[in-house]
């Protein structure tokens, strides 16, 4: 008899109840992680445009000398990095607590 991590024999069909419990579990968790995520990301995001916009202010005065074609170069670099990290999340295998979880996740981003 061979289990999985979630102690569910493989091969043998999974209860409903455990199917719920297991869904229900990680859509909870995935809902307070995006809410949280979502509160998070609108104060840096808040911290960030405030620099930018002091940032801007001071290239505009002529404190600062933003070297624009460095700053592209950069940004490719980023996309480049993304573009990596993003097909590796097509290569991982989906279950009912991930579902549940990512369900969860984006709904706690939407009302957070």
């Amino acid at each position: 008899m061979v289990v999985n991590a979630t102690n569910v024999t493989v091969g043998q069909p999974m209860d409903l109840y455990s199917l719920i419990l297991s869904g229900g579990v990680g859509f909870v968790g995935g809902f307070a992680l995006g809410y949280a995520v979502k509160k998070i990301l609108k104060l840096l995001l808040l911290g960030v445009g405030l620099m930018i916009a002091a940032v801007l202010y001071l290239d505009h005065i002529g404190v600062v000398e933003i070297k624009w074609s460095r700053f592209q170069e950069w940004l490719a670099s980023i996309v480049e990095n993304l573009k990596g990290t993003l097909a590796l999340y097509h290569s991982v295998g989906v279950s009912v607590p991930l579902v549940g979880f990512g369900a969860g996740f984006l709904l706690g981003l939407k009302y957070g």
